[in-house]
């Protein structure tokens, strides 16, 4: 393969993925830091209010993607 073919073949697959790898970096970034900012309201406001116990970022991704499910975040229609 010469010069001229692996550089149209590394465009093509480079204009074809970035979309996708753009989605594979961004969203789990933004799906952590909305978790972390969750998890720190929660430890901040919860705890003095109700006397609920400190929660780990797992149990504040859980919690959000239980209200997820619940507001519909299933939903196939439209």
């Amino acid at each position: 393969m010469d010069t001229q073919h692996l550089s149209e073949f590394t465009r093509q697959i480079g204009i074809s993925f970035a979309p996708l790898l753009l989605l594979l970096l961004v969203v789990p970034v933004l799906v952590a830091s909305f978790t972390i900012i969750f998890q720190m309201l929660w430890n901040m406001t919860m705890i003095k209010i109700f006397k609920l116990p400190w929660i780990t970022f797992w149990e504040a991704f859980r919690l959000l993607l239980i209200a997820w499910f619940l507001i519909g975040g299933l939903s196939l229609h439209h």
